[in-house]
């Protein structure tokens, strides 16, 4: 639906009486014309959000009120042989300091993208909150190394009643995970107890859509050596339909097991998934960890196997050696960013330039531009 033309900016005043005292407050109305009632739209489930349109496609007054309904929806632009396909975007961002920031946990409903203006896949930044006096004897519990205090735990956990003291429904319904006390229990649980998070992934409470289903993705993330239950979890959400599938694939490429890049490896190459959707994987969370080692061995078995579409082994390549923001999104906030070229480990130079190489061999980049990203890895330090 079109979006009457934005009102020109103005100024209401309101002034409050009570007790006697007056009370003077300006709310300046934004030229965009947006309403309160857009703005708590903008505040669903999520951590980011982006727009994309195509670069050739000059935003005009005419288009402004599509563009900025647009705006409100997340969406990336592919740029396979010229391809311009619009799918949402996931970039959430992670708590500073975080071992897994470069690509932070996802929250919300994350289905496969909707057309734009749809409103799917908006996301809002999440902070993590302080522990209350509950998550904290949880978190001791985790932490303990005791398996009577895992024991109990485990009961916790699976105990709807206890669940709900934990997090006040009403903030269940529209806060991130990271703004919940569960999602600092499963952390901590994944991390010192991960037996326990594979208990919960065979439990049908967990399977439900929703908060709980998505803290345990997003701890899951963080499992050294996944169990059975879990790897068929992870499973279960990489379908067209699946009601966490692209927290999911965020999940899988912060793992980075082997369990985890095997399903990550087979999601990428299958023709389930349109190639805007996988795009996004490439130009979102892979882009945001270009430089793991675990990653980078995937990646270019993923390219020698011939499994991909020749689409798709472009927009991982630029993933893994360019970075054009202005070409691949228009963000409302900041899309996802590469890490610096500075903190690069001498094994991911090395695989990252055995790729180059190979795709220079087999015609796919000119001399100019494999010099281009030689210099750009740089040489190992003395």
């Amino acid at each position: 639906m079109m979006r009457s033309p934005a009102p020109a900016p103005s100024t209401i005043l309101l002034t409050l009486v009570a007790a006697g005292l007056s009370a003077m407050i300006i709310i300046l109305v934004p030229a965009c014309g947006r309403s309160p009632s857009e703005s708590d739209n903008m505040a669903t489930e999520a951590d980011t959000a982006m727009t994309v349109m195509p670069a050739s496609q000059p935003r005009t007054d005419a288009a402004s009120s599509q563009s900025d309904l647009d705006a409100e929806s997340g969406a990336i632009k592919s740029s396979n042989d010229g391809a311009e396909n619009l799918v949402q975007s996931e970039t959430p961002s992670e708590t500073p300091g975080d071992p897994m920031s470069h690509v932070p946990e996802t929250v919300g409903n994350t289905r496969t993208p909707g057309k734009p203006g749809s409103g799917e896949g908006v996301r809002i930044q999440a902070a993590t909150p302080v522990p209350s006096p509950l998550t904290a004897e949880a978190l001791q519990l985790a932490r303990s190394g005791d398996p009577d205090d895992h024991a109990t735990l485990a009961a916790n956990l699976l105990d709807r009643s206890w669940l709900d003291l934990l997090d006040a429904s009403e903030l269940t319904r529209v806060a991130a995970s990271k703004q919940l006390q569960l999602g600092l229990v499963l952390d901590a649980t994944a991390t010192d107890a991960p037996a326990i998070i594979d208990r919960l992934t065979a439990d049908p409470m967990y399977a439900e859509p929703g908060h709980r289903q998505i803290a345990l993705i997003n701890a899951s993330a963080r499992v050294e050596e996944p169990g059975e239950s879990l790897q068929r979890y992870w499973r279960s959400q990489l379908t067209p339909a699946a009601d966490e599938l692209e927290a999911t694939v965020a999940a899988l490429v912060r793992n980075q097991s082997r369990s985890a890049l095997d399903l990550l490896a087979e999601t990428l190459a299958s023709d389930a998934f349109e190639d805007g959707l996988v795009s996004w994987w490439f130009h979102g969370p892979i882009l945001a960890r270009r430089q793991d080692a675990p990653l980078l061995v995937m990646c270019d078995q993923l390219l020698k196997s011939g499994r991909l579409s020749a689409p798709r082994q472009a927009v991982l390549f630029e993933s893994l050696f360019d970075y054009r923001p202005d070409h691949w999104y228009i963000a409302t906030e900041e899309p996802s960013k590469p890490p610096s070229r500075e903190k690069l480990t001498e094994p991911a130079r090395v695989i990252l330039r055995t790729i180059a190489e190979r795709a220079h061999m087999a015609g796919l980049i000119d001399e100019q531009e494999l010099d281009r990203i030689v210099k750009d890895l740089g040489s190992a330090t003395p």
